[in-house]
């Protein structure tokens, strides 16, 4: 009589099969990289987004400086509107435009000092434009009050003094070069707006590239691994199944025969025997 020993050469069958392999660890591993990819590439991407949205603050305020500079001027211009309709007719009434053109100064004054709050350059440009303005504001204020106390013609000696056209090609100066720097900001911010712009685009296409990439192998580790799994399970399963089939004391004859049997049902294959 013979017995099957668990664990004999008979049961090394089933790790030569074409069923036999043990389940791959790179899985992890796979999976780690992929995980670590993805959570750069959101790292990265938050950067350039807050890029673009400083960019577009940036590039929003200078607009707004320069239509700040352009208020001064046009305000102005309503100012001495109001001034010369007043010297020539008297009526209080074209003084309209002058009394609202100085609200509208101070106002714009204060506006440009918040728009140049980081800007040291235009800060400076601004307290010497200023100054200019208090003076052409001081003498628009003296023409007034000269017509109305003293008449037309001394009010209009005043104006002809030149100082009031002095003061004014000042302030049109100041704020041409003020409008100027504010250029150059402005496309220097839109330069660096469209390089952020574009390392976003190439960043999406390679984070694109290299995730499908990445996915694509992920998938071929975790199949691979769960048909590691499977076999395993099915190595598993056959070594109990024979060894149920070798069981208890047996010829040497019906042994072979059920170990053949077993292995031809179990690999689906076709056996037989000769004997002799």
């Amino acid at each position: 009589m013979a017995k099957f020993q668990k664990g004999s050469s008979v049961s090394k069958v089933f790790n030569n099969s074409r069923f036999g392999g043990n389940a791959n660890p790179s899985i992890h591993i796979g999976l780690g990289i992929l995980v670590a990819f993805f959570f750069f590439s959101g790292w990265i991407a938050s950067k350039n987004i807050q890029t673009l949205q400083q960019n577009t603050v940036l590039v929003t305020r200078t607009h707004e400086t320069l239509t700040a500079l352009r208020d001064v001027l046009s305000v102005f211009k309503d100012a001495e509107t109001g001034q010369r309709g007043y010297l020539l007719t008297g009526d209080e009434n074209y003084l309209a435009p002058y009394n609202k053109a100085l609200a509208d100064i101070e106002e714009n004054l204060v506006t440009l000092e918040e728009l140049t709050e980081y800007n040291m350059t235009q800060r400076d440009s601004l307290a010497i434009l200023k100054n200019h303005i208090g003076k052409k504001l001081a003498e628009l204020e003296a023409t007034i009050n000269i017509r109305r106390t003293e008449g037309f013609q001394p009010a209009l000696a005043l104006v002809k003094n030149g100082e009031g056209r002095a003061e004014m090609d000042a302030i049109r100066r100041i704020l041409s070069t003020m409008e100027g720097t504010e250029q150059l900001v402005r496309n220097e911010r839109i330069s660096d707006m469209q390089r952020a712009y574009r390392t976003t685009a190439v960043h999406i296409i390679l984070t694109s590239i290299v995730g499908l990439i990445l996915a694509v192998v992920a998938f071929i580790l975790i199949r691979r691994a769960i048909n590691a799994r499977a076999r395993q399970n099915w190595l598993q399963k056959g070594e109990a199944a024979l060894a149920k089939a070798t069981v208890g004391d047996q010829t040497p004859e019906t042994l072979g025969e059920n170990i053949l049997r077993f292995f031809a049902d179990y690999l689906h294959i076709q056996a037989g025997a000769f004997y002799v």
